[in-house]
């Protein structure tokens, strides 16, 4: 376990349980919503004809989003 993730891990015991547990329910709200998302929007894209069009930009945008929510601490904690 990386310093980082002791020192998140350390920060979050401190919690009183109810808050923990919103940061986990939303944790894994994003997590399994993300890919979801990413994917309706390829299919829109091309619903509409997949020109690579802007549904195509919001859709990499939320692949992006994934890349950087894949770098969280909170995976390995929660």
């Amino acid at each position: 376990m990386t310093t980082e993730t002791q020192t998140v891990k350390t920060e979050l015991q401190k919690l009183d349980p109810r808050r923990y547990q919103l940061l986990r329910e939303f944790y894994y709200k994003v997590a399994d919503s993300l890919p979801q998302l990413a994917e309706e929007l390829e299919f829109a894209d091309l619903d509409t004809g997949g020109h690579g069009g802007s549904l195509i930009e919001q859709h990499l945008i939320v692949c992006e989003m994934m890349d950087t929510f894949n770098k969280l601490e909170l995976g390995q904690i929660l």
